[in-house]
C-alpha cells in the first residue's frame, strides 16, 4: 500500500465516528495492529504511562488517570504506544515534585536507607535501569528516588527551635 494511501486512511480513521472507525479497522487491520508489550518497557495510552513488569496477566506500575499506582493488574489496554525516555522522564519528574522531592528535602535513600538531603532540582532518568535520581548534599552525588516502582521516603524534620517549642524544653548540644 502506498504511503500516501496509508496516511489518508489513518487520517480518515481519526475523524470517523465509532461505527466507521470499526469498519476501517476491520478493512485495514495491519494499519491498526496493537503494540506487542514487552516486560521491562514503558508504554503510554491516552490516560496512562506505565512500566510492564509481567505479562499474562499484565502487571505494571505507573500513572493511570494521573495517579501513581505501584502495582496494577490489567486485563486489556487499548491503543498502546511505546513511551519515549523523555516522556517517561517528564511524568516521573512531575510526580517527584508532587511528592515533595525538592531542594532541602530530607529523604531516606532507597540504596542504603541512610537519610540524605536533596541539594538541587537536577533530576536524571536512567532508562536502562529504570531509575530516577536527584542530587544530594552530603557527597555531591546522586540520590536514588525511584527503583522497581518504589519511591524513596521523605522524612519529616523540624528545626531545633520547633522541637524545643513542641517539647517545652531546651535542647543542649
Amino acid at each position: 500500500m502506498k504511503e500516501s494511501r496509508k496516511k489518508f486512511i489513518i487520517e480518515a480513521h481519526k475523524h470517523a465516528c465509532s461505527d466507521w472507525k470499526y469498519m476501517i479497522e476491520f478493512e485495514f487491520p495491519k494499519l491498526f495492529k496493537e503494540t506487542e508489550l514487552e516486560v521491562g518497557k514503558w508504554y503510554k495510552t491516552i490516560i496512562a504511562t506505565f512500566y510492564v513488569t509481567e505479562l499474562n496477566p499484565l502487571k505494571s506500575y505507573g500513572f493511570y488517570s494521573g495517579v501513581w499506582e505501584k502495582e496494577r493488574k490489567t486485563a486489556v489496554i487499548n491503543k498502546i504506544k511505546p513511551a519515549t525516555d523523555k516522556e517517561v522522564e517528564t511524568v516521573l519528574i512531575k510526580e517527584a515534585k508532587k511528592r515533595g522531592f525538592k531542594e532541602g528535602a530530607k529523604v531516606k535513600c532507597l540504596e542504603d536507607g541512610k537519610r540524605c538531603t536533596v541539594k538541587e532540582m537536577g533530576f536524571e532518568f536512567e532508562s536502562r535501569g529504570n531509575l530516577l535520581w536527584v542530587k544530594q548534599v552530603e557527597l555531591g552525588n546522586w540520590l536514588l528516588l525511584l527503583k522497581d516502582g518504589k519511591w524513596a521516603t521523605i522524612t519529616d524534620t523540624i528545626t531545633k527551635e520547633q522541637a524545643e517549642k513542641e517539647l517545652g524544653k531546651t535542647i543542649i548540644n
